[in-house]
């Protein structure tokens, strides 16, 4: 029920910010959806692979540091499962932009993970951003 009611709550504020909303998947099964607000913040939340729980819901925040024509670097703090937290994650990563338009990236991430053990996972995926939700 918390799974639920966290990702309609997400879904909600994507849709009446002036956000822009995005979807990514990656090698680690992962698929995660979120929104980029102010140009350099996101809030995303990406959601593991088997049975939808809290225990699989990976919420994270990311602030872009840098950003050029052709890729943006970025860091940021997340946990993996909400009831209970079993890892937290620090990503630092970059999205790559090969076509003129940047709705569609490369992203390549390291992702340190503190938890019981200290574990260092590298990461590659793709990201698609929509068009921008600004109200007219």
């Amino acid at each position: 029920m918390k799974a639920s009611l966290l990702l309609f709550g997400f879904m909600f504020m994507a849709l009446c910010s002036s956000a822009q909303m995005s979807v990514s998947a990656n090698l680690l099964h992962e698929f995660s959806i979120d929104y980029k607000f102010q140009d350099r913040f996101r809030v995303e939340l990406g959601l593991w692979p088997g049975k939808f729980d809290a225990s699989k819901l990976k919420p994270m925040f990311k602030a872009e540091l840098l950003k050029k024509d052709q890729f943006d670097g970025y860091v940021g703090f997340g946990l993996l499962g909400l009831d209970p937290v079993d890892l937290i994650h620090i990503p630092v990563g970059m999205d790559f932009y090969p076509l003129q338009k940047k709705n569609f990236s490369i992203v390549l991430e390291l992702i340190n993970e503190f938890g019981s053990d200290y574990n260092i996972a590298g990461n590659i995926g793709v990201r698609y951003r929509f068009a921008d939700f600004k109200k007219n």
